[in-house]
């Protein structure tokens, strides 16, 4: 693969990661949820492919920053297979040096037809101590 950084700048960073990627997800005996009473077996894939990974963190103040990341995948290395893996955008508030409040939104696309892009949100009260 190959790493890019763009811009390194305090009040932006962009980076990019371009490579090739193999993954493989090996089942015994797991079964897949498919609504709220019925299952089904899970089976086992595979997905080789072309990988790209962009990261970007905007500082908009001493106080707010934005982190951002997506991850896409075109199997077998065809634009017409491109599949957003994960994308996360988690924007955090410095109260102190040490405590932040973050809301974390992250997506991703599934084969699902009632709902292409499932996504969650999550709000949090960090501490970091780095002594």
């Amino acid at each position: 693969g190959v790493n890019i950084e763009w811009l390194s700048r305090y009040e932006m960073e962009v980076s990019t990661q371009l490579g090739m990627a193999a993954r493989q997800k090996i089942v015994r005996g797991d079964y897949e949820r498919l609504g709220a009473q019925s299952f089904r077996e899970d089976a086992s894939t595979r997905e080789v492919g072309a990988e790209g990974v962009l990261n970007a963190r905007l500082r908009l103040s001493s106080q707010f920053t934005l982190d951002i990341r997506a991850e896409v995948l075109a199997e077998d290395a065809q634009l017409q297979n491109v599949k957003l893996e994960q994308f996360e955008a988690d924007l955090r508030f410095f109260l102190t040096r040490n405590i932040e409040i973050g809301y974390l939104f992250k997506a991703r696309e599934a084969e699902d037809a009632e709902n292409r892009f499932p996504r969650s949100h999550a709000l949090s009260l960090r501490l970091n101590f780095n002594y």
